[in-house]
């Protein structure tokens, strides 16, 4: 069985690493607000304290531990640090079996959604089999039970999940508004003040961008980000090398790079 959701790894890499890149960095992205939209763990997020205390860290290192094991694999020797830094993280950390699933589901779902809305092509369901049978490898490497047998059943407990627990909460907008700067980051200057427009387009979602404080995404806007951003993919090459380099993919948190244990709260 192990075998066989291994199997899926090598194809969902190319996916990451190569072919839609920069789909699946934003994708990664978005998928991070998610938690904030869910109130009982958006109140779990604020008592354990690590993103008020340090949010721009925070983000940083969980897109680093995504890309360590997707580029590793969840049995490599980095993949199997990064497995035992988040079964740490979690250990003792209140939730239930699917609020569990549902966090890790969003690392799934949320930047597939982003693919088929905005990026250069729709995922072929070969390859979206592909990215479940990673995610179900890793959760099961991190203690999770999953019973789901392919991405459509995945696909179906996430929305169903949605839709009875999303809502808005004070934690989740505090939580939001201490991290949507990480995004006004990656826009020109003369455009921070439109994050909040654009990221409610992104997510096209009413209850979504309810819970999270934001306006009803604009359809003409929405429209005019899909149309830019599947220009953008079509006219980027396919880039020759990874663009995750462990170790050296670094960023303002890590100028020079990183060692595996740097990564997670800061003395623990």
């Amino acid at each position: 069985m192990t075998a066989d959701l291994d199997a899926g790894a090598p194809r969902y890499r190319e996916l990451v690493l190569f072919e839609l890149s920069d789909e699946f960095r934003m994708g990664f992205f978005l998928s991070y607000f998610r938690n904030f939209a869910v109130p009982h763990i958006a109140k779990t997020l604020l008592q354990y304290g690590e993103i008020v205390r340090d949010p721009i860290k925070r983000s940083y290192d969980t897109a680093i531990v995504i890309y360590e094991l997707i580029a590793d694999g969840v049995d490599g020797p980095r993949g199997e640090a990064m497995v035992s830094l988040l079964r740490r993280a979690h250990k003792g950390v209140p939730g239930s079996d699917d609020d569990f699933l549902y966090v890790l589901l969003t690392l799934l779902i949320v930047p597939m959604d982003y693919i088929d809305r905005f990026g250069r092509r729709s995922l072929r369901r070969e390859e979206k089999e592909a990215a479940f049978r990673f995610y179900t490898h890793l959760g099961q490497r991190m203690g999770l039970t999953i019973e789901l047998e392919a991405y459509d059943e995945a696909e179906k407990f996430f929305r169903q999940y949605e839709r009875a627990n999303i809502a808005a909460s004070l934690e989740g907008q505090r939580l939001f508004d201490l991290t949507v700067g990480l995004y006004q980051e990656r826009l020109p200057r003369a455009m921070h003040r439109l994050a909040r427009r654009i990221l409610s387009a992104l997510f096209a979602d009413d209850q979504l961008n309810m819970a999270l404080g934001l306006s009803p995404a604009n359809p003409t806007l929405t429209k005019v980000l899909r149309v830019a951003l599947r220009l953008k993919a079509k006219c980027k090459f396919r880039p020759r090398t990874a663009t995750f380099v462990p170790g050296r993919s670094g960023s303002k948190v890590y100028p020079s790079g990183y060692k595996l244990q740097d990564l997670g709260p800061r003395g623990g």
